[in-house]
């Protein structure tokens, strides 16, 4: 056999072997439309709250709900630090070691998103709470 037939006949045997499950899987791209799946028969509808005592609880839910963002991110600020605690950083390196690197960024982001989700929660419970004094008359 010829040295440039013996390179390429087994780069032949691997396409040919690559190509049975593309055209395999080719088939069913062509198959025709597939019908969507059935769309949810009942929508849900969301309550309003439109009485003082209303508007109070939907208060008062903000508040549990900025609470327990509150409670998130202390526990991924003490996350951290544990972690932090835990590997010592090797004198010799420069740099950030690269697994305090990657929690850092995962619990900095994970602290930046609850405590703007704590913040917008007291913004909804302050607007709950006027939107009720002002049904009250107060």
């Amino acid at each position: 056999m010829h040295t440039t037939a013996r390179r390429t006949a087994p780069r032949i045997a691997v396409a040919a072997l690559l190509a049975v499950p593309l055209a395999l899987g080719a088939s069913t791209a062509f198959a025709g439309p597939q019908t969507p799946p059935p769309a949810a028969e009942k929508k849900e509808t969301v309550k309003l709250p439109e009485t003082p005592q209303e508007h109070l609880a939907m208060s008062e839910e903000y508040k549990k709900k900025a609470a327990t963002y509150r409670e998130e991110a202390a526990f991924h600020r003490k996350m951290l630090a544990d972690y932090k605690a835990q590997v010592r950083p090797d004198p010799r390196q420069a740099f950030e070691n690269a697994y305090v690197k990657k929690m850092r960024l995962h619990c900095e982001g994970y602290i930046k998103d609850a405590d703007a989700l704590a913040a917008d929660a007291d913004k909804f419970a302050e607007f709950h709470r006027l939107r009720a004094a002002e049904l009250q008359g107060k």
